[in-house]
């Protein structure tokens, strides 16, 4: 792997503290609940389609907030370890991009250990085609489909650029690109990872195919071999000649880092609405959460 984390000897390391996210933020309930409130606000204020069925898995279905005729489409894949999480309880990303005039669509997935990581991005494949054909009954322009994803959302964002060149664009939010050091964690128990799997899904190994347009954000508040993984894929897609822009977002963790796409004027959704086009067509009194 090309991961920095090689420079560091293995037994200064505090693997847990370093890339187990829920260990290095103490208020992440408190965070989580503030988000899941500001998604059933959302889910109020705007028309959502909830359960659209992608593919046959019981959870191989995806939220969207539709558009009459959007000037470009955003998927946004939920974060969570591979093992938690669903797409409702992210919904509050929507509003901002929805006021911008484009479709939004959020897909679930199988969680770890039902499913296995490689398993994990098929889904988020077919969720994709979905999107690219049947999505267009609810607005998504496939010409100009853009990915964003926090967490493991950023990383499975990360695999399909890996392997669609048809995705205009990507804003991956504090992702794991490197995953030999999930290998040393606890909740590996759960998701299940072995050296063979952690290198085939490591997007560090293997980057966007295409041109891509490529946004990356991490918490400035996050842990430091954390951060350092953003950094290192940003040099392997720009090695590739992809132009990238690197945020580091002052005083957010893990978790409140994402609260930067609710409202435009955020460095992570300014860098994200102009990267799809989307400037001009905003409201004048757009409508913040």
């Amino acid at each position: 792997m090309n991961s920095h984390t090689a420079n560091v000897a293995p037994g200064e390391i505090d693997w847990e503290g370093q890339f187990n996210p829920r260990v290095a933020v103490p208020n992440f309930d408190q965070i989580m609940d503030e988000r899941k409130r500001a998604s059933a606000q959302i889910r109020q204020r705007r028309p959502c389609l909830s359960g659209l069925r992608y593919g046959e898995a019981e959870r191989s279905t995806l939220d969207a907030f539709p558009a009459k005729s959007a000037t470009a489409t955003l998927v946004y894949i939920h974060g969570g370890y591979w093992r938690s999480g669903q797409a409702q309880d992210n919904s509050a990303i929507a509003e901002h991009f929805c006021a911008a005039g484009a479709a939004v669509f959020l897909p679930n997935y199988s969680l770890c250990p039902d499913a296995t990581v490689p398993q994990i991005v098929d889904q988020i494949a077919q969720a994709i085609a979905w999107v690219k054909t049947a999505g267009c009954d609810y607005g998504a322009n496939p010409d100009a489909l853009y990915l964003c994803g926090t967490s493991a959302g950023a990383h499975l964002a990360a695999m399909l650029l890996a392997s669609n060149s048809g995705i205009a664009g990507a804003c991956l939010i504090s992702g794991i690109y490197d995953l030999a050091p999930v290998l040393k964690v606890s909740v590996n128990a759960e998701i299940g990872l072995n050296e063979e799997t952690a290198e085939r899904m490591s997007p560090m190994v293997h980057p966007p195919a295409g041109h891509p347009r490529l946004i990356m954000a991490v918490g400035g508040l996050e842990p430091p071999l954390w951060v350092r993984q953003t950094h290192d894929y940003a040099i392997q897609c720009e090695a590739r000649g992809l132009e990238c822009d690197v945020l580091e977002i002052p005083d957010a963790n893990h978790f409140s880092v994402v609260e930067a796409l609710y409202r435009g004027s955020a460095p992570i959704a300014a860098a994200m609405t102009d990267a799809m086009r989307l400037t001009d067509h905003l409201p004048l009194d757009e409508t913040l959460i």
